[in-house]
């Protein structure tokens, strides 16, 4: 992805239906948004589960997503074997997974999270 290269990235699987993912926004919302202010290399894709492109765009409007309809999603709901959404992949900067509990440490660190996760790296 654009924009992406040498950046932790966050792989958001969501949807605006989904009540799960309704209250997991704000908190990924606010750790993005303090982790831009930091000028941190942090980025979020967001592989939406929408039943139409209306509604993804809706739920995106904060950070990159694969463009609706993507075959992208089958393969990388198989890749990381998603079970449920939300879900919050955690990637190195080289596309190596870091954890499959992104959201776990958002929902339980917070902004602190992220600075767990670039500990992890060479950054």
């Amino acid at each position: 992805l654009e924009g992406c290269t040498g950046k932790i990235i966050g792989v958001l699987f969501g949807a605006s239906w989904c009540p799960p993912c309704v209250s997991f926004s704000p908190k990924i919302k606010d750790l993005y948004d303090a982790i831009s202010k930091d000028k941190e290399p942090f980025e979020i894709v967001l592989v939406s589960s929408d039943n139409s492109e209306k509604e993804m765009l809706g739920y995106t409007k904060d950070w990159l997503s694969l463009p609706f309809g993507s075959p992208q999603r089958q393969f990388l709901e198989k890749k990381y074997q998603l079970s449920d959404i939300p879900t919050l992949i955690i990637l190195r900067p080289d596309g190596s997974v870091m954890t499959l509990k992104g959201r776990s440490d958002v929902n339980n660190f917070g902004k602190a999270a992220f600075y767990e996760w670039k500990g992890q790296t060479d950054m």
